[in-house]
């Protein structure tokens, strides 16, 4: 796992071409992208030089003790081998010696892969419900992770 910087183009480039593969017209492109590397956290999950996975977060304003994991990505092909949870609990981890105390998340409540991974895997908890958050029936669940008990992201 490496943080990408503003000055890391090539990394920056993949992850837009990763997000894109991912996420199609929803995906990040560089001008949604660059905002997030400047003034969020940005990680890209390599295998022999390869990203293979991505994620952002962003600081809450509200409580700066507490990020936001705004999008996670991994790589066809790298789906369901335990790399997008080992490169999750890596970044967690990293977040925690940065000060960070909690993450929040949001996840479609009919992705059992995701929540399987967020909840079973990681101890993330259900704490809101938000109907209609994206448009109508984009409802998601609110998960969020106390960073300081004792768990298994470190």
């Amino acid at each position: 796992m490496k943080r990408i910087h503003p000055g890391d183009s090539a990394g920056i480039e993949q992850i837009c071409r990763l997000e894109q593969a991912s996420f199609g017209e929803g995906g990040l492109n560089r001008w949604h992208l660059m905002p997030l590397v400047r003034h969020g956290r940005v990680y890209g999950y390599y295998e022999n030089n390869t990203l293979i996975g991505c994620m952002q977060f962003l600081l809450d304003w509200e409580n700066r003790e507490k990020a936001y994991l705004y999008g996670f990505s991994m790589a066809d092909g790298y789906r369901g081998r335990g790399l997008g949870t080992k490169f999750l609990k890596s970044s967690l981890a990293e977040l925690a010696r940065e000060g960070i105390k909690k993450v929040e998340l949001t996840v479609a409540p009919d992705n059992q892969a995701a929540r399987k991974v967020y909840e079973e895997k990681l101890g993330f908890q259900i704490i809101k419900h938000r109907i209609d958050e994206y448009g109508p029936g984009e409802t998601r669940l609110v998960l969020e992770l106390d960073l300081a008990l004792p768990s298994s992201f470190s």
